[in-house]
């Protein structure tokens, strides 16, 4: 398993697991940090297993707050952050919905395979423990984080078994349907938007990016841009553009053996010495500290 803060921001384009088995989980346990997961979207299906803290999270620009145990079901390509505060618990399930065996000859189980595919439901609201089949499904989740690194045949057709168990749920519940759940076409527009600034920032932010130059390129005056992002994101551009860097910086830090001045070059910090004061004042500790944690947490 891995670690939230390596899930990539934005429009992932990750291979999660391998071709035969594309499933990843991930956990996020102890740390002394808060971890703002920015707003992204990928082609995956994620179940979400918030087991300790108190949480927040955003899908379909829509901000959901909750307290230790609940799940969140993730569609695909839906826009989507996270907030996990520091000492808390959570993990994850990532994966491409096309690898279970849904039956080409079965008309109702090739529609949830397209719902799942398509991201056609309307389950946005976490599921909590005053669900009757929250417990079941909690446990689902878990089993899947705990063995996602099994290669046996056995393990794999388990973990399968418990992906299937957990949508024939959701589809009993009635969340799951043959076609696109409409949206107003304002939310989609915004969504859209939303979309082409995020891709606008995953480019360029290793550049001396302004918040003009954003604006102008998007096609917004400054003053409309200011506000739209505000709206939408909760912070200035500038707040949020180095809170990205920092979140860049700390998953190179944890995934890659560069240098930290590179890392921070990288990042769009060509003065290190800047950059070691931004890091600690964001994580605690200095960024060689922080390399730690990847031998120590696994």
């Amino acid at each position: 398993m891995t670690t939230v803060l390596e899930i990539e921001n934005l429009k992932e384009t990750l291979n999660r697991g391998d071709s035969n088995f594309p499933l990843e989980s991930y956990v996020w346990s102890g740390y002394n940090f808060d971890n703002n997961i920015k707003m992204h979207w990928h082609s995956d299906v994620e179940l979400v297993r918030f087991i300790k803290g108190e949480f927040s999270y955003t899908i379909k620009m829509q901000e959901y707050k909750i307290k230790d145990r609940a799940i969140a079901f993730i569609p695909a390509n839906v826009l989507h952050s996270f907030i996990l505060p520091s000492y808390s618990a959570e993990s994850a399930v990532v994966f491409n919905p096309k690898m279970l065996p849904f039956s080409e000859y079965d008309k109702n189980e090739r529609a949830l395979s397209k719902a799942l595919v398509l991201g056609y439901t309307s389950l946005y609201n976490p599921i909590t423990p005053d669900d009757p089949d929250f417990e079941i499904l909690d446990e689902a989740i878990d089993y899947i984080v705990a063995n996602s690194k099994e290669t046996s045949v056995c393990s794999r057709l388990r973990i399968k078994s418990k992906l299937i168990e957990i949508f024939a749920i959701l589809q009993s519940k009635g969340y799951f349907s043959e076609e696109a759940v409409t949206s107003d076409n304002s939310s989609m527009q915004r969504e859209d938007r939303v979309k082409l600034l995020l891709k606008y920032i995953s480019e360029n932010y290793p550049k001396n990016i302004t918040v003009n130059e954003t604006a102008e390129k998007l096609g917004f005056t400054t003053e409309y841009f200011c506000r739209f992002f505000k709206k939408n994101f909760g912070e200035s551009f500038i707040d949020y553009l180095n809170d990205y860097r920092m979140d860049r910086a700390a998953q190179a830090l944890l995934l890659t053996n560069l240098p930290i001045a590179k890392i921070g070059e990288n990042c769009g910090y060509q003065n290190s010495g800047y950059f070691f004061r931004v890091f600690k004042k964001k994580f605690g500790c200095t960024p060689n500290q922080f390399r730690t944690l990847k031998s120590a947490k696994g």
